[in-house]
């Protein structure tokens, strides 16, 4: 669930922070082993939005990152909801 952050402006009153989405989630929050947020990293990979948008061949170009890696990045992704059209 998504919770509404608060921020206070110059006079005091709470103004409301955009909700953050989950295309907006670090890789680093989606439980992925280690050795794949490390390579996502290395590819200045953030955010699960940033990844998402690539295509497969594109993401199997990152050193350390096979199609083991890929799998294992795909089928977390997909527990989490997300579509992902990549094939292996």
């Amino acid at each position: 669930m998504h919770t509404l952050q608060t921020a206070q402006t110059a006079h005091g009153k709470p103004q409301q922070a955009p909700l953050k989405t989950p295309l907006d989630q670090s890789i680093h929050e989606i439980g992925l082993p280690y050795r794949i947020e490390a390579a996502l990293d290395r590819n200045r990979i953030r955010r699960v939005g940033d990844l998402i948008r690539l295509k497969a061949e594109d993401v199997l170009k990152f050193h350390d990152f096979g199609k083991g890696s890929l799998r294992t990045c795909k089928k977390r992704l997909e527990e989490l909801g997300f579509k992902v059209s990549w094939e292996n």
